[in-house]
């Protein structure tokens, strides 16, 4: 003879008693603003390098001038490598404009020297300048992707 199959008893759904604790309360609000904090401190840190745009940002450049032996301006620091196709460059003399260059084909008035001859911007390299040494100029660092001024510097 076949026997009934036993059915399991539904399980009744859980109905707290009382409300919980202040202190689990607050634990539970203060855990989750400390979530909500961790986020937005790793949203802070972790967004502008995303934002790199794709190897298009400028990068930082600093430039000063030397006039020992001759007129020079040198790179100090660059905050990223790049190749020196994307640089170009502007000697002002006063309020005179001269359309930026692009540093592969200079002009006799300034000479790239690469210092580690590797083809890209770095620390260490410089540029000569052959400018009448009377007046005040302006040398103007372009970066071309991403149409912007990089670094300038007023000498002598």
């Amino acid at each position: 003879m076949l026997r009934p199959k036993k059915v399991p008893k539904e399980d009744k759904p859980f109905t707290r008693r009382s409300r919980p604790t202040p202190q689990a309360s607050r634990l539970l609000l203060t855990s989750s603003l400390a979530g909500v904090l961790l986020i937005v401190i790793l949203a802070i840190v972790f967004i502008p390098r995303g934002l790199d745009w794709e190897g298009r940002q400028a990068p930082r450049v600093t430039l000063v001038f030397s006039d020992n032996p001759e007129w020079q301006v040198n790179v100090t620091a660059v905050s990223k490598e790049a190749a020196l196709s994307s640089f170009a460059v502007e000697v002002r003399r006063g309020d005179l404009a001269i359309n930026p260059t692009p540093i592969p084909s200079l002009g006799p008035e300034v000479t790239f020297v690469d210092g580690d001859a590797d083809g890209q911007l770095s620390s260490g390299d410089s540029f000569r300048l052959a400018v009448s040494p009377n007046g005040a100029y302006t040398f103007v660092l372009h970066h071309l992707p991403s149409e912007s001024v990089i670094a300038f510097l007023l000498f002598p």
